[in-house]
């Protein structure tokens, strides 16, 4: 049951991979909050809108990493190695800072999983030592230097990308499914891909691979509203998506 209107805005700085991520995730805040009966913002980060092309810039895992690094800790070493002109300008540089200055709540940080075998700047991913969202948590950690409060600072790690989500909103007997055996863990899955084109979602030829269809972005408006209306299920299905509507109702 919602709770009485609340005037309060609760504002959200999100950082995702790319345009697609930030469509998902800020239709699924607004069904969270709608359920809270609270407004909400959610404010896109990175990437943003070129304002002269109207596009969305490029992003992806390597942007946020540039993100992370960017806003993150600043060792005296990192300051130092900076014209002098420029080091209290870097000093300042910090998603503290954003928040404070926008006034926001929390802060969103996506990134899937998926991408776990790319990452070098730390030891090798290990499928037999960790879980893959668990390595990407841990690069997220390395790339802020820092380990932020989990109740102000949030890692949206998909696994094995935000679109197993989408999956969720099937039904079990879909044939998406069909080659599975029951029980199984749908986060699991790496060829969710294949799997939402069997289910009939749009797809494409790219080098000669069939693909998703992922342009434009804005299909992705109607992808987030089909999981926001499914979020129970979806919450069950996927501990990601549990873990970020969990943090968004605190």
């Amino acid at each position: 049951m919602a709770c009485q209107q609340d005037s309060k805005l609760d504002k959200y700085l999100l950082v995702c991979e790319g345009p697609t991520d930030t469509y998902v995730i800020k239709r699924l805040a607004s069904k969270i909050y709608e359920d809270l009966g609270k407004p909400v913002e959610i404010i896109a980060l990175a990437p943003q809108i070129d304002a002269t092309t109207g596009t969305w810039e490029r992003h992806g895992w390597g942007g946020v990493r540039n993100w992370c690094k960017k806003y993150g800790v600043k060792t005296p070493q990192d300051i130092a190695a900076v014209h002098p002109n420029l080091r209290p300008l870097l000093a300042r540089q910090s998603w503290q800072a954003l928040m404070a200055i926008r006034g926001a709540k929390g802060l969103i940080i996506q990134i899937d999983s998926d991408i776990a075998e790319q990452i070098k700047d730390i030891p090798a991913f290990n499928p037999a030592v960790k879980h893959r969202r668990d390595y990407c948590e841990e690069a997220l950690h390395h790339w802020l230097k820092e380990k932020p409060s989990k109740d102000i600072v949030h890692f949206a790690i998909t696994s094995f990308a935000i679109e197993t989500w989408l999956l969720a909103t099937l039904d079990p007997a879909n044939i998406a499914f069909a080659s599975l055996t029951a029980p199984y863990n749908l986060e699991d899955l790496s060829d969710w891909e294949a799997r939402l084109i069997a289910a009939g979602f749009k797809a494409h030829n790219k080098d000669g691979a069939i693909r998703l269809q992922k342009s434009p972005s804005e299909r992705y408006e109607a992808y987030g509203e089909q999981i926001a209306n499914s979020s129970v299920i979806v919450r069950q299905k996927c501990a990601s998506a549990e873990s970020l509507c969990s943090f968004l109702e605190l």
